[in-house]
Formats: structure tokens, C-alpha cells, sequence
């Protein structure tokens, strides 16, 4: 049972004030050599679609999965992390050091973030992951990107990997 995420919002908002501070490093997707992928499982298929797009780029791609269901059927891809909401958190939601200290070993020169806006428990561990370059969807509430694309409709994650993959492309730093 889970008690309330108030205490984890409030850690993610402070995160994301001492995030925007830092120094921004804009990597290409020419200059990247890993690419970390965190989504919810429910957008698996999706997903791997566009993980697949990265591949052919020749991009080693490693994936964090967020798992909100109360039991696994067993046959689930192994991605290279699954945090599971009910297992790996505490009674507020945070997450415990097992898998804090694994999330953040996973190497990434760019974490492209395809969570959805109340996956609080994974807004937490992407903003404390020390990636040199985070692109994902803009959220009200925070910033917590180097890079964050507005939605305007309903999130078409195709739509949305698109223009990431766009900007990382065609956006070049001095």
C-alpha cells in the first residue's frame, strides 16, 4: 500500500530547480555513443518501434521499463532495467537505493525520457541520473529536461520520439 506521493513531488520539484541550474551539455546524436530510453511498460510496443530507429543508427540503446502493475506475467523482454512500483519503492513512493544505485550505473550520453506525467517514481530517477543530455516532453508543473518538446494534444509517442529524433539531428552546439 501506498501512502501519498506528496513527499516524492516535493523532492522532484526541488530536483528540477537545482537541475535547471546546472551547466547544460547538448550532445548530438551523431556524437552520442548510448542512448537511455526510460518508458512505462504500457507503451512497450510503441516503443520499441522507435527503438528500433536508433538502432539502425548504430546507437547502443539500454532501456528502463517502469512497471506499475501489481503482477508480472513472466514474459516480459529484459531490458537492461525494470523498476517495478510496487516492489522497488518505499511506502512513499521513493525509490530504494538498489535500484537508485543501478539507474543511475546505466551508462547514457543522452536519457530520452517517454514517461507519462504522473510517473512521479521515474521523474525522480531520471532527474538524479548523471546523463550528459536529457530530451523529453515538457511538463507544467517542472522542467526537468535539457532538451523538452511541448505537446499540445493527446501524447502520440511516435509523434514525440520524431521530433526528438529531429532535434537531435539537426541541432548542432558550439
Amino acid at each position: 500500500m501506498k501512502l501519498t506521493n506528496y513527499f516524492l513531488k516535493k523532492k522532484i520539484r526541488t530536483l528540477a530547480d537545482s537541475a535547471s541550474a546546472r551547466d547544460h551539455q547538448f550532445c548530438s546524436l551523431q556524437n552520442a555513443r548510448t542512448v537511455l530510453v526510460v518508458y512505462p511498460r504500457e507503451d512497450e510496443e510503441i516503443v520499441e518501434s522507435c527503438v528500433k530507429k536508433l538502432l539502425e543508427l548504430h546507437k547502443q540503446v539500454n532501456r528502463c521499463v517502469f512497471d506499475t502493475r501489481k503482477q508480472s506475467s513472466g514474459q516480459e523482454k529484459s531490458p537492461w532495467l525494470q523498476v517495478k512500483s510496487a516492489a522497488d519503492t518505499n511506502l512513499l513512493e521513493i525509490p530504494d537505493e538498489k535500484i537508485f544505485t543501478r539507474f543511475n550505473r546505466i551508462p547514457a550520453d543522452i536519457l530520452i525520457d517517454l514517461t507519462r506525467p504522473s510517473d512521479y517514481v521515474m521523474h525522480y530517477l531520471i532527474l538524479n541520473h548523471p546523463s550528459r543530455f536529457k530530451v523529453g516532453r515538457r511538463h507544467t508543473a517542472f522542467s526537468m529536461h535539457d532538451l523538452a518538446i511541448c505537446m499540445t494534444a493527446e501524447l502520440d509517442l511516435t509523434l514525440l520520439f520524431g521530433h526528438m529524433l529531429f532535434y537531435l539531428q539537426t541541432i548542432r552546439s558550439k
